[in-house]
C-alpha cells in the first residue's frame, strides 16, 4: 500500500474503515500474486508482518525436489522394482528418485493398491505373502548406514532381502541468496529436517545457518513450533512434504512451494510458484 500513490486518498475518505482495509488486502494479495506468491486470505498478510523467525524444512524446500538415485547397493533388480512401485505411494520427495530411475530403464510402474503410508516412517505392503517396507532404516529394520555428506538414504526390506538406496540432493539455485537476504533483514533462521544429521549439517553449513536439527519427526517439529509460539515468537514455517503439514498448521504463518504435496499446500497459508 505504501507504494500506491492513491493510498492516502482512500484512507482519508469518509468511509475509510469500510474501504481502506479491504482495498489494502486486495492490493497486497494482488502484488504478492504478481511475484508468484498465492495468499489464501487477508489475515495471512497481518500474520506475515509479525514474523521474525523462519523455519525451513530441507528436502524439497532448500534442496531441489528432483533428487537422483546414486546407488541401489546390493538390492536385486526385482527388489529395486518393488521399491520403485512402493515409492509411488510415498509423499516423501526423495522417493520419486527411485521410480524415476526405474522408469529410465523403460519399465512400466504401477503402485501397489494395498500400499499404506505411515507418516514419518515410510510405506508398507504385503507382496507375495511377505511384508515389504520402504522408508527410514529403523522402519525397515535395516542397520543405519555410514552416512556421507552428499547423499541421503532410503531403506528397503522384503523378507531376507534388505538394503539401502542412496539418493543425491542439490541446493536450490537461489537458496544461498534467499538466506543471505533474510539474514540481512535480521530474521532468525532455523532448519528442521527428518533427514540424517550429517546431511542436514552439510546444508546448514552451505547456507551458514547455525540453528538446525536433523532426524526430527513430524510430531517433534510441531512440538517445537508450539514451544516457540508459547515463548511469544512469531514463526513462519516453510515446507513441502506431507510430514511438514502438522508444523505448517501450527506456525504463525506458513508457506509451501507449488511442488509440495497436496496436503501440505492445503495446510499452508500461502503457496509460492517460483
Amino acid at each position: 500500500i505504501k507504494e500506491c500513490d492513491w493510498s492516502s486518498d482512500v484512507c482519508s475518505c469518509d468511509l475509510a474503515m469500510g474501504l481502506a482495509t479491504p482495498t489494502a488486502v486486495m492490493v497486497g494479495i494482488g502484488r504478492a500474486a504478481k511475484k508468484g506468491i498465492l495468499i489464501k486470505g487477508g489475515s495471512t498478510l497481518e500474520e506475515l508482518s509479525r514474523i521474525r523467525t523462519f523455519i525451513f524444512d530441507k528436502t524439497g524446500t532448500l534442496t531441489l525436489p528432483e533428487p537422483s538415485l546414486i546407488d541401489s547397493g546390493d538390492l536385486s533388480d526385482d527388489a529395486l522394482l518393488m521399491a520403485a512401485r512402493l515409492s509411488l505411494s510415498s509423499h516423501h520427495p526423495l522417493a520419486r528418485a527411485i521410480s524415476d530411475a526405474v522408469r529410465e530403464q523403460n519399465k512400466r510402474l504401477e503402485a501397489y493398491p494395498e500400499a499404506q503410508e505411515i507418516t514419518g516412517s515410510g510405506v508398507s505392503c504385503v507382496i507375495n505373502g511377505i511384508e515389504a517396507r520402504l522408508g527410514s532404516p529403523s522402519f525397515c529394520n535395516v542397520s543405519e548406514p555410514v552416512w556421507k555428506d552428499d547423499a541421503s538414504y532410503i531403506a528397503f526390506s522384503h523378507g531376507a532381502e534388505a538394503g539401502l538406496i542412496s539418493i543425491g540432493q542439490k541446493l536450490r539455485s537461489d537458496a544461498v541468496d534467499v538466506i543471505r537476504r533474510l539474514k540481512q533483514n535480521g530474521y532468525r533462521l532455523m532448519i528442521l529436517s527428518g533427514d540424517h544429521t550429517n546431511i542436514v549439517r552439510r546444508v546448514a553449513n552451505d547456507l551458514q545457518i547455525l540453528d538446525w536439527r536433523g532426524h526430527v519427526s513430524p510430531k517433534e517439529k510441531r512440538d517445537l513450533l508450539d514451544e516457540l509460539k508459547a515463548q511469544g515468537q512469531n514463526v513462519l514455517m516453510v515446507g513441502d512434504g506431507m510430514n511438514d503439514a502438522p508444523a505448517l498448521a501450527a506456525a504463525t504463518a506458513s508457506l509451501s512451494p507449488a511442488t509440495g504435496a497436496d496436503v501440505t499446500q492445503a495446510a499452508a497459508d500461502a503457496i509460492f510458484t517460483g
